[in-house]
């Protein structure tokens, strides 16, 4: 298949789609962000930044830790501790519907699936949830990440097999041992940031010295498009990546529903 550049027009549409999730989780002052990815894992930490930014992006504040917050997100890393409603369980766009296995709903009490419609979650799982169709929470960074010309030389990054070259142990280094220090009450929630932040820009650069990204999964799909790389999606027009884009493809492609 060959490959193709997310119009930056669908991408804004995406972007204003996230727009919601501050309504959802009502009039509220912070959110607790229930579980942190691995310091290795650079799709989990893309997640987190455009969570964290899109709270604070309309006066929220995210908070971390086994207590805190007047609601909670969950991105499906870490435990699904849930102390504040209402609750969003936001899990990868391609994860299997077995990550809902540590959420258990219960009538009433707040909590929301996002996740784009048609994916294994939505299908499989999504039984006694209320659930919103929206886009991955990592659109969010959309605009937020420098972009440059194409790179000449044409090189194709096989996310997979490529990713470790992205991420420089020091830098994955520092990130783990902040977020270490944040569960022990040792570091501010700041200074971990500032190291996810140095670790995605590292990665960032790595990608945009490739033209293209070649992947099966839809988390990588999205890393390109925030960088404007083309995209090339492993079993063509029939992945989940290809659906996943199709899907927002047009105008009208939101809805919020109980399953």
């Amino acid at each position: 298949m060959a490959a193709w550049v997310a119009p930056f027009r669908q991408m804004e549409r995406m972007k204003r789609e996230l727009r919601r999730i501050p309504e959802m989780l009502g009039a509220r002052r912070s959110v607790r962000v229930c579980g942190v990815p691995a310091a290795d894992d650079l799709e989990g930490q893309v997640r987190l930044e455009a969570l964290v930014g899109l709270l604070e992006a309309h006066g929220l504040r995210a908070r971390f830790g086994a207590s805190g917050g007047d609601a909670a997100v969950w991105l499906g890393d870490g435990a699904a501790e849930f102390g504040a409603v209402p609750a969003l369980v936001w899990p990868r766009p391609d994860a299997e519907a077995a990550v809902l296995d540590a959420v258990k709903p219960r009538g009433g009490d707040g909590i929301v699936l996002c996740v784009p419609a048609g994916s294994r979650v939505a299908s499989a799982g999504a039984a006694g949830f209320r659930t919103a169709a929206v886009p991955d929470v990592a659109h969010a960074l959309w605009g937020l990440l420098d972009h440059h010309p194409r790179g000449g030389d044409g090189r194709v990054l096989s996310f997979d097999a490529d990713i470790g070259g992205l991420l420089p142990r020091s830098r994955v280094a520092a990130l783990e041992r902040m977020q270490m220090l944040l569960t022990r009450g040792l570091a501010s929630a700041g200074l971990v940031a500032v190291a996810r932040r140095r670790l995605i820009e590292a990665a960032r650069r790595g990608l945009a010295a490739h033209a293209e990204v070649e992947a099966e999964r839809i988390g990588p799909t999205i890393l390109a498009a925030l960088v404007g790389r083309g995209i090339r999606t492993r079993g063509g027009r029939g992945s989940a990546a290809a659906a996943y884009w199709k899907e927002w493809a047009t105008e009208d492609r939101c809805g919020f529903h109980r399953a």
